[in-house]
């Protein structure tokens, strides 16, 4: 299970939203092989506790975002139902929570001749912490993948790989993840034909309480 270790010792931080400051460090560990990554940061609170102080307008304007970020502040603020204003400190105290990371602009990936989707199991030829940690630091070197997963079952890794075509594909393979030799297999599986994409998460706005069992 992943763990938090807070670091006292650090530069502070104070939030505008907040009227306190705190500062954390999350190492992400896994009892198998040790600590995989590591996030250093400041926050103005836990994340456990984050999604509790956010209330109905919040998640409306985290759902309306989520589908377009570069329309001007004062549309957003009439859909919302917001003075400009007010939605924009709304917005400034969710990018200072750490609710919202980033704003990027997404690609269409066959006008960039990029429309080939590979998905990529990969195992290792020992989960011990050596051979986890130098695969996660040579794929987090490779443009090419997008997307990358420690997962359980028969592999350890789930990469998705954006390339040209096949050719090229089997190129990268062959002269750049191959190389490495903590690689026990790797099975490749390509992509048809999206059905669905999105960038978007889901936003539940009440966390859903477990049903009552009756003894």
């Amino acid at each position: 299970m992943p763990k938090a270790i807070w670091i006292k010792n650090l530069p502070r931080w104070r939030s505008r939203a907040n009227s306190y400051k705190v500062v954390y460090c999350r190492l992400y560990a896994n009892q198998t092989f040790g600590i995989l990554n590591y996030q250093l940061g400041y926050t103005a609170a836990p994340m456990d506790s984050i999604k509790s102080r956010l209330d109905d307008i919040d998640f409306t304007i985290l759902a309306d975002l989520q589908q377009g970020s570069s329309r001007p502040m004062h549309e957003l603020a009439e859909q919302i139902g917001l003075s400009t204003a007010a939605c924009a400190r709304r917005v400034k105290r969710l990018e200072e929570l750490g609710v919202i990371e980033k704003y990027v602009a997404i690609l269409n990936p066959e006008i960039m001749e990029l429309d080939l989707d590979v998905f990529v199991s990969v195992r290792l030829k020992s989960q011990g912490h050596k051979y986890m940690t130098e695969f996660c630091q040579l794929v987090s070197r490779m443009p090419e993948v997008v997307e990358c997963y420690i997962q359980t079952g028969e592999s350890d890794f789930l990469l998705h790989v954006k390339a040209r075509g096949v050719k090229e594909y089997g190129d990268w393979m062959k002269d750049t993840l191959r190389i490495y030799n903590g690689i026990f297999s790797i099975q490749s599986s390509i992509a048809l034909e999206r059905i669905k994409y999105s960038t978007a998460i889901p936003i539940f706005k009440r966390p859903i309480k477990p049903r009552e069992t009756r003894g």
